[in-house]
């Protein structure tokens, strides 16, 4: 699956499509002119969209190894706690 899309599946028919449900809009900042500038800008925006989750609410997260997850679950404790955040994942048998 293409990133940012879901999978819709009508159970009657059978059918299902692929939509997106976020598109990639990249502007280039040229104020970043160092990796230091793109590291704080990069936690200042991931630190921000943390504060706002809902406390009460439980977040699964996949433990793909991914960049996504470097850099999602350093900021899950700070703002909604071990007892909230659900880690998960998946693989395939290699025997199989």
């Amino acid at each position: 699956m293409p990133s940012a899309s879901k999978l819709v599946i009508d159970k009657k028919t059978n059918n299902y499509q692929i939509k997106r449900y976020w598109r990639f809009n990249i502007n280039v900042d040229k104020k970043i002119d160092s990796i230091e500038k793109a590291v704080q800008g990069l936690y200042s925006r991931m630190d921000t969209i943390s504060s706002k989750l809902d406390q009460i609410q439980t977040y699964f997260v996949g433990m793909s190894g991914g960049l996504s997850r470097h850099t999602t679950l350093p900021f899950l404790p700070k703002y909604i706690g071990k007892v909230n955040s659900k880690l998960f994942t998946y693989g395939f048998d290699k025997n199989f």
